[in-house]
């Protein structure tokens, strides 16, 4: 978000502008519709309308670039493992295997599957050129 904010600073140098823009994106003020529709169909203000009047919308956020499989082992490495050092302590005093039972009963979706695909394909490319 910070990003974009800057870029859009360092290219127009007018910091109200910008704000307004933003505003213009994230807020807008309606008149309750008395017809059902939904909130989004409703009619904006009119003094909001006269004072954002001419002012593009700058959306800040970004889609973040997919994670990579080994961003997420990395995060599993940081973040899941103690959870599952837990879960795994607990199992083997019980005689449990609760980790595998998920693990056996989980469906991967299509992007998952196709994110092993690119990990599988890229190691495969790294041995083969060395």
């Amino acid at each position: 978000m910070a990003t974009n904010c800057v870029k859009e600073l360092t290219s127009r140098k007018n910091i109200c502008f910008i704000g307004l823009r933003i505003i213009n994106y994230y807020i807008r003020f309606t008149v309750r519709s008395t017809t059902g529709k939904s909130r989004s169909r409703w009619k904006t203000w009119e003094p909001w309308e006269v004072f954002i009047a001419g002012k593009d919308k700058l959306k800040l956020s970004m889609r973040p670039p997919p994670r990579t499989l080994e961003q997420k082992k990395q995060r599993i490495a940081n973040y899941v493992a103690p959870t599952l050092k837990m879960i795994q302590l607990a199992d083997d005093n019980l005689g449990e295997d609760f980790i595998q039972d998920v693990i056996n009963e989980t469906t991967l979706k299509m992007n998952q599957k196709k994110i092993v695909e690119d990990y599988l394909f890229g190691r495969h490319e790294m041995q083969n050129n060395q």
